[in-house]
């Protein structure tokens, strides 16, 4: 069993059903990893997060008021452009010069939320739940770079695109984002209603033949 008492049930992508221990890259979102729909490919792991939370805010990110919010709410602070941070119970993304997006687990959710409403009032600003919008997948293993490769202008290449390093991007026709959490695991996050389309792309890149120039 993983931390959190979560178990990862994988389906491979010839449909035998077999117990992968996930291994998160994230400690902070291990009790997440419990993942329904997700495929094992030769080398590389596709699974999706198990309802994260996830809340979007929008103001004026050089503002004061807004870090020392951002630190008590999270204990972080506000990201560079093109880059996430991460502690033991949260992560930011920078998505835009007024948006960041928060990622922690469903349960400490309302909490948070309310900090934030609280301490942002007298603030231009937008809080909002966005959890429901988005799914993020996890993909992991020594193709990992390539299999993204596929459908993404993004340079993976390991000393272009580490830990640490966000970008919003489009992965086949859809808007996506794409961090690493660990030199062998990445996180693809897009929007629920278009995840179908997301997930068949990946286990179709999986499935395909290696190129090998991302090889971590």
């Amino acid at each position: 069993s993983m931390p959190g008492g979560g178990v990862a049930l994988m389906m491979s992508l010839n449909c035998r059903p077999m117990i992968n221990h996930f291994k998160p890259g994230l400690p902070a979102l291990s009790s997440m990893i419990r993942m329904g729909r997700s495929c094992v490919a030769e080398n590389t792991t596709i699974g999706r997060l198990h309802e994260p939370g996830m809340i979007t805010l929008r103001c004026d990110l050089a503002a004061p008021d807004v870090r020392e919010c951002l630190a008590t709410a999270t204990g972080l602070e506000v990201p560079s452009p093109g880059a996430i941070v991460s502690n033991k119970d949260h992560s930011v993304a920078w998505m835009s010069p007024d948006e960041l997006l928060l990622i922690l687990d469903r349960d400490d959710l309302p909490d948070r939320m309310e900090t934030l409403e609280a301490e942002l009032s007298a603030t231009a600003s937008l809080v909002v739940d966005t959890s429901s919008m988005r799914t993020i997948f996890c993909i992991s293993g020594p193709d990992m770079r390539d299999v993204l490769a596929h459908e993404t202008p993004v340079n993976l290449a390991p000393e272009a695109f580490g830990s640490g390093t966000f970008r919003r991007t489009r992965f086949g026709q859809v808007a996506a984002s794409l961090w690493m959490t660990t030199d062998g695991e990445a996180r693809l996050v897009c929007r629920s209603s278009e995840s179908g389309y997301v997930e068949d792309l990946l286990r179709a890149s999986a499935a395909g033949p290696r190129v090998g120039y991302l090889a971590s």
